[in-house]
């Protein structure tokens, strides 16, 4: 590789186009959750990692029932500190799947793939 920095500039600009494309995708879906909600329902963000979406959710919402789940401890106080940034409230559930939770949901949300340290896994269920 003759120039290394002109190599990872051309995979930074790639990812940051990617993930914008993927960010703007995700911000349209969460409001047209949030128009379409019941102000009454039950949300679960299922593997939340840092809260926002259930935070928006929150945010839109604040009559709505919101649940963010995951099984890791940072990802849940990265969670906390979302919620308390915004002045938000929600339930937080530290679970390993859906085994912690009682009751149903009227919406289940979720932006995989899910993180597990390094690991990344695609797969849900």
């Amino acid at each position: 590789m003759r120039n290394p920095e002109r190599f990872w500039d051309r995979i930074a600009k790639n990812y940051d186009k990617h993930s914008d494309k993927k960010r703007e995708s995700l911000l349209a879906t969460i409001e047209k959750i949030k128009r379409q909600l019941n102000p009454e329902a039950r949300v679960l963000d299922f593997a939340c990692g840092a809260g926002v979406i259930g935070a928006s959710i929150a945010a839109g919402h604040p009559e709505t029932e919101v649940t963010l789940l995951d099984n890791s401890a940072l990802a849940l106080e990265a969670s906390e500190k979302t919620l308390l940034a915004n002045h938000l409230s929600a339930t937080i559930v530290a679970s390993d799947g859906l085994a912690e939770l009682e009751g149903s949901f009227d919406l289940i949300v979720s932006n995989p793939p899910i993180h597990a340290g390094v690991r990344t896994d695609s797969r849900l269920g």
